[in-house]
C-alpha cells in the first residue's frame, strides 16, 4: 500500500516508516489510494497462509484455495460487494458529522483486517484439510466446500468490514484527502 500510494501521490510525507500525510491532485491518484483504503478492510488482502509443502511460498491471499468454480479470494470478494447496507448507513451518518477526531490510522486497519484470518477466513476445518494434504503429499488442494456456519459468519464479517471502510474512507478523506485537494486548488 505505501508503494502504491507513493507512485500515484504528488508527495508522501512521512515520520520514520509512518505515513502522515499524502499529498495528490484530486483526480484518478486520490480514487486510486482510496480504492486501496477500501481494499484492505477485505481479510484476504491482509496476508496468505503458509504450509510447509502445499503452500510452501503462501495461497496469495486465498487464490490458491479453490472453491467450487472460483476460489476463497474472489467468495470473500463477492461477499463484500454483496454487503452493503451497514456501508450505507454509516456513510449517511458520516455525513452528518466532524470526523477529524476518529481514527485515520490505516496501518491499525491493515492489522485487524489480519485478525480474522485466523481463526475465521482460516477455520480449522480449512486448516485441516490443508495439513491432511500437506501430510499426504498431495501436490493440489482438493476443492473445498464451505459450510453454511462459515458463509454465514463470512458475510457478517464482510457487512461489518464494508461499513468500517466506508466510514473510515470517509474520516480518511475528510482528515487527508479533502486538505491535500484544497492545496492543490
Amino acid at each position: 500500500l505505501r508503494i502504491a500510494i507513493g507512485q500515484h501521490a504528488s508527495s508522501v510525507i512521512q515520520r520514520g516508516n509512518d505515513i502522515v500525510g499524502i499529498t495528490f491532485g484530486c483526480d484518478c491518484a486520490s480514487g486510486y489510494a482510496l480504492d486501496l483504503l477500501r481494499d484492505i478492510h477485505q481479510p484476504l488482502h491482509s496476508g496468505s497462509l503458509y504450509s510447509a509443502e502445499l503452500f510452501a511460498t503462501g495461497d496469495r491471499g486465498g487464490n490458491a484455495i479453490r472453491v467450487g468454480e472460483s476460489n476463497l479470494h474472489s467468495v470473500w470478494d463477492r461477499a463484500m460487494r454483496g454487503a452493503d447496507k451497514q456501508s450505507r448507513n454509516l456513510l449517511y451518518a458520516a455525513t452528518y458529522e466532524d470526523l477529524s477526531g476518529r481514527e485515520s490510522d490505516w496501518t491499525l486497519w491493515l492489522a485487524e483486517s489480519r485478525e480474522f484470518l485466523v481463526p475465521s477466513v482460516y477455520d480449522d476445518s480449512l486448516l485441516a484439510a490443508i495439513a491432511s494434504t500437506d501430510s499426504s503429499g498431495a501436490e493440489r488442494l482438493p476443492n473445498q466446500t464451505l459450510r453454511d456456519d462459515y458463509v454465514n459468519e463470512m458475510i457478517s464479517i464482510a457487512s461489518d468490514r464494508l461499513g468500517l471502510a466506508g466510514l473510515r474512507l470517509a474520516i480518511w478523506f475528510q482528515k487527508i484527502g479533502r486538505a491535500s485537494c484544497r492545496e492543490r486548488v
